[in-house]
């Protein structure tokens, strides 16, 4: 069975003249699983026993979660330069590779493949290349799919999985300069990652100046030179007359409370307000109602044309609506199910699982029964209370209430109070406002292209590498056939050399050793261990609980006994009569 070219992200048999294209198994010394290890660790006892999450999907060697196990688990390690490829992940990322560039005594698990060059082929060319191959979903297209995860097996890898060979001095250059575009790309991507946290910060800012009079100049301020008079917000308020308040909810124990009082406030109350503001309650100013839902389990209801969101739909930016995942009823879910149309202007807010979320509604709607909805009266602007409310996100979260689903209760809505500033204030702060945070939406939308133009770029760099055309050509570089010539017979010589069984994920047989007494021991840090158990124990359960490197408890353990004894491994048993 030759290489399977299915999928393969370059046409087959086109490259250059001094190339020559074979399979990963002609060109590698070793293709070898590591080992399994049910007893990990995260506190570095022991050695580093790299994993799947150890090779990032930039294909680097990343310790941000790495496990470590005894060494005692098992012979393999990695050494600087070999290659590092997963052989059993997500079907997305199996087949993320890496080149290992560091000298550490590693082991590695047996969900990955140690790879380990012929001499004359570029570890780090090869490395780059099979992730390539991750990257443009050809393992992805071949692997062998499980029922949680998907893999590649090592005889797969050998003998199917096709490998691109250019001259050795070529692979070199090739790899020297695709490593520092690569650095040059990582760079520019940590810096598009990190702007979003930057746009987020500037956003919050613009909604805290705006809900503390900081975005523009208060209504006092303006009018005080031109010495000119403004409707204040008691004006305002005894102008226009509140709201009806609701009576009760369809909720259980949701009775309305006595809103005399304050009992919670949107924007900390405790805070000074600027002059001409005043905390009013919600309920004065704007008529609260509760969505509803239809029921699913009648589908004559959900094909009108009366739109109706749900939680889903909800989105933080702008207070704006996902319009593709809206969904329709008609007029009989809305009679059956108690759900209104709402008018355009409302301001619906999340008061279940995902709490905060403001939608304002830009065309009359229905809403579920996860929303609070705000329809405003003359004294308040729709864009005022839904800055409000995006402001003080984090002070509506902590309102909530429920160990699983966090909750807020209409109860507590109804109690809420809002700094209200004077109409012609309020228009100013939401012109300001939206122009700012729209701004800062385009800003965010070109780093979202940014990042996605840096993801092609990096692909097209492995494309132009691995075709030919990353570096130039050069006439005294030794042709590849002669290269994989050299690697054939250096392969043929060396499997005609006799084999040494060493297979470090079977582990040998118990041995029996001459028993030993406490007698034969000195009082010490091992002598001490074996006192409090009283019993047979094995070496390796005796080396864990002294906490010894493997050396120093096999020397005390050798003159402790004051006799030459043979211990190959922790795995030997070690048994202690009292």
């Amino acid at each position: 069975m030759g290489a399977d070219y299915e999928q393969y992200p370059f046409p087959k048999g086109k490259h250059p003249s001094s190339w020559v294209e074979t399979t990963v198994g002609e060109v590698m010394l070793e293709i070898r699983s590591g080992y399994a290890s049910g007893k990990h660790n995260q506190l570095g006892s022991g050695i580093p026993h790299l994993r799947p999450m150890n090779v990032s999907p930039n294909g680097e060697i990343s310790m941000e979660d790495v496990r470590y196990v005894s060494p005692a688990a098992g012979n393999l390690r990695l050494a600087k330069g070999d290659v590092l490829f997963t052989n059993t992940s997500s079907t997305v990322w199996v087949g993320k590779t890496a080149l290992v560039e560091e000298l550490g005594d590693w082991g590695f698990s047996n969900h990955m493949t140690r790879l380990r060059a012929a001499e004359g082929l570029s570890p780090e060319f090869a490395a780059r290349q099979l992730h390539y191959l991750c990257l443009t979903g050809y393992f992805a297209f071949h692997c062998k799919k499980h029922i949680n995860q998907s893999s590649v097996s090592g005889a797969q890898l050998a003998k199917n999985v096709p490998f691109r060979l250019p001259p050795a001095n070529e692979q070199r250059r090739i790899a020297a300069k695709l490593r520092r575009l690569l650095d040059r790309e990582r760079n520019l991507r940590l810096q598009f990652e990190a702007l979003p946290g930057l746009i987020h910060q500037y956003r919050t800012a613009v909604l805290e100046a705006a809900c503390a009079g900081r975005l523009v100049a208060t209504e006092v301020a303006v009018t005080a030179k031109p010495r000119r008079s403004f409707e204040t917000v008691l004006e305002t308020l005894r102008r226009i007359p509140p709201p009806p308040r609701p009576n009760r909810f369809a909720s259980r124990n949701e009775d309305v409370l006595d809103i005399g009082h304050p009992v919670l406030s949107v924007g900390r109350p405790e805070r000074q307000l600027p002059d001409g503001w005043q905390w009013t309650p919600l309920v004065d100013i704007a008529r609260m109602e509760s969505g509803h839902t239809p029921s699913r389990s009648r589908p004559e209801w959900w094909n009108g044309e009366v739109p109706w969101i749900g939680i889903v739909d909800a989105r933080e930016n702008h207070g704006g609506i996902i319009q593709d995942t809206i969904q329709h009823t008609n007029e009989a879910g809305l009679e059956n199910s108690a759900a209104r149309l709402l008018p355009s202007g409302t301001v619906c807010v999340s008061r279940t699982a995902s709490v905060g979320y403001v939608v304002v509604l830009g065309r009359p709607m229905a809403t579920s029964q996860d929303f609070v909805n705000w329809t405003p009266t003359e004294a308040v602007l729709s864009g005022w209370l839904k800055l409000a409310f995006m402001a003080d996100k984090d002070a509506l979260v902590r309102f909530g209430k429920g160990a699983v689903h966090t909750t807020i209760y209409f109860t507590e809505w109804l109690s809420m109070h809002i700094a209200l500033p004077p109409l012609s204030e309020q228009r100013r702060i939401v012109k300001e406002a939206e122009r700012l945070l729209a701004a800062s939406e385009m800003v965010h939308l070109e780093v979202q292209t940014a990042v996605g133009q840096a993801a092609s770029l990096r692909k097209s760099l492995f494309q132009r590498a691995l075709s030919g055309r990353l570096v130039l050509k050069s006439r005294s570089d030794e042709p590849a056939s002669q290269l994989l010539l050299r690697i054939r017979k250096l392969k043929s010589r060396l499997a005609k050399q006799p084999k040494t069984r060493a297979s470090p994920a079977i582990r040998p047989k118990p041995e029996k050793v001459p028993m030993l007494t406490l007698d034969e021991i000195k009082p010490t840090h091992l002598a001490d261990i074996l006192r409090q158990h009283n019993r047979p124990i094995e070496a390796k359960a005796l080396w864990e609980e002294s906490q010894l490197t493997i050396d120093d408890f096999y020397a005390q353990l050798k003159k402790e006994r004051r006799k030459n004894i043979n211990e190959t491994g922790a795995e030997r048993l070690l048994e202690v009569k009292s």
